[in-house]
């Protein structure tokens, strides 16, 4: 410890005594040190010496550690006491500890005197401190009333103190305001309190009064209250507890006062928030699909008009080009009408629209015929349970198109690589499953990372990490969920369910 300690040693035996002393010095226990051999000498110190601890040998000519302990209470001296002897039996152990002794030293056991002497200084002062604490908190409860009853006059606020032990409340007229009560006359209970808050509410205020009763919390909180014709009150309230001195709860005394007007008000700004939010995310999916659906068919257009600036081109090639300049044109006409309905539509109900799966996967493949065939990567479909859904096309439009693009990057070079898509029909869900049989990944080590923005799990191979986190905000937006089953080399599986309409 920092501050030296003020010693104060009852023993006879001067080897005893000198023992003890250097047990105190081998141990760091920095302390002054004064030693008496009987009791008018211990009388004598206890009031001319300010002891922070009182070692005692238990017998003493004439005097006893037991009537040690006594005078010392006997002079209101409340310092720890350590007993310290040759012999000890139990039934004398429990005697003196329940007496007051802090703790007894067998003397052939001296070793731990140092932290038995330090152990009790630091409890005592704990229990000094916090002794202190509530006799300060007490000091400010019994000015708590006057403030709180000044406050009342110049606002809305209500005054109420609950007395624990007998669970019985006390109001000022502000609380019977708040809570609604017409009758001024009528004593409030703790039940009478308890039904007028909100069902919703009740468990949360318990726990909330409980762990302020336990000294855990201090109690500030908000809830709901219901007046007899169902209408609804945001409350606050807060209030301090009043334990006695073995921390039993008292009573508890506060305030609580209206805020329904300040929640209202920030409800209305969460949900504004929520909306632009909501609309700056439709926004980047709008952009996202885009720029992915966009992109196929005009390279395809660019490919093929750039061949066809060959002059000496055999007619055949030429006319199959020109065919495929005009479906993609047709592709791109359709993509930019889908993008044009979105924009000029705002109820999104008609923005829906029936899709069919089959058709979905034929415009795909053929969008991507040439990235299929330079990877020798076949498209495998079977909707025969269901082949549609009631939904906003481009979204699932751009969900087939990342999850069939994810699975011809991701393809193994020693495998006939092909892509699966079937669908179920499952109670009130339909379910589209997209299995491939490329490299997969290592789903334990990633499953937190999979559909995060900018989480790529193969560096070698290009991309910017965005398809799966686009695919699950697609899914979620048209009101389904994704999810996925992977391992290395063995291939990796979506599982997609919409609420079937």
């Amino acid at each position: 410890m920092n501050d030296q300690i003020k010693i104060l040693l009852l023993e006879d035996e001067p080897l005893d005594a000198e023992l003890i002393r250097r047990e105190l010095n081998k141990g760091g226990v920095d302390s002054e040190l004064l030693v008496v051999r009987n009791k008018e000498q211990f009388r004598q110190a206890l009031v001319h010496f300010p002891a922070d601890i009182v070692l005692s040998d238990h017998s003493i000519p004439q005097f006893s550690s037991l009537e040690a302990l006594k005078m010392m209470r006997l002079a209101d001296i409340n310092v720890p006491f350590i007993l310290i002897t040759a012999t000890m039996t139990d039934e004398f152990a429990a005697n003196i500890m329940k007496e007051g002794a802090d703790d007894y030293i067998i003397k052939d056991r001296l070793s731990r005197l140092p932290s038995a002497v330090n152990n009790a200084i630091g409890k005592f002062r704990l229990v000094r401190e916090k002794t202190a604490e509530r006799l300060r908190i007490n000091e400010e409860l019994k000015s708590l009333n006057y403030r709180l009853q000044l406050a009342t006059k110049s606002a809305d606020l209500g005054i109420w103190e609950w007395d624990v032990l007998s669970n019985r409340l006390k109001w000022d007229e502000g609380m019977y305001q708040l809570y609604h009560f017409e009758d001024l006359e009528q004593e409030p209970s703790y039940d009478s309190c308890v039904s007028r808050l909100h069902p919703e509410d009740k468990g949360y205020v318990f726990e909330q009064i409980q762990l302020a009763l336990d000294g855990k919390i201090k109690y500030d909180i908000g809830f709901r209250v219901v007046d007899q014709q169902n209408r609804v009150y945001d409350l606050r309230a807060t209030g301090i507890v009043e334990w006695n001195d073995s921390r039993v709860p008292l009573r508890m005394i506060g305030v609580s006062w209206d805020i329904t007007k300040q929640k209202s008000t920030a409800r209305e700004r969460e949900q504004i928030i929520k909306e632009m939010s909501k609309r700056n995310a439709e926004l980047e999916q709008f952009s996202y699909i885009i720029s992915h659906n966009l992109r196929s068919p005009v390279a395809n257009i660019i490919g093929a008009s750039t061949v066809m600036y060959d002059l000496e081109l055999p007619a055949e090639d030429r006319l199959f080009l020109i065919k495929s300049v005009h479906q993609s044109a047709l592709s791109l006409d359709n993509i930019i009408r889908d993008m044009n309905h979105i924009l000029e539509i705002k109820d999104g109900n008609h923005m829906k629209e029936v899709v069919r799966f089959s058709k979905l996967v034929e415009e795909i493949r053929f969008i991507t015929s040439d990235l299929l065939l330079m990877n020798k990567f076949s498209i495998k479909y079977d909707f025969s349970l269901i082949d549609e859904l009631f939904c906003v096309k481009p979204y699932l439009y751009s969900i087939f198109y990342n999850l069939i693009s994810n699975s011809v990057k991701y393809s193994r070079k020693d495998v006939v690589s092909c892509i699966t898509i079937k669908s179920e029909q499952l109670a009130d869900k339909t379910i589209l499953l997209f299995e491939d049989n490329g490299i997969g990944f290592n789903l334990d080590k990633n499953k937190d990372d999979v559909f995060g923005l900018y989480r790529r799990f193969h560096s070698n191979y290009p991309g910017k990490g965005m398809g799966l986190f686009m695919v699950k905000s697609q899914v979620e937006i048209i009101g389904g969920n994704v999810t996925v089953d992977s391992s290395e080399n063995e291939g990796t599986t979506f599982r997609i369910e919409f609420k079937s309409n």
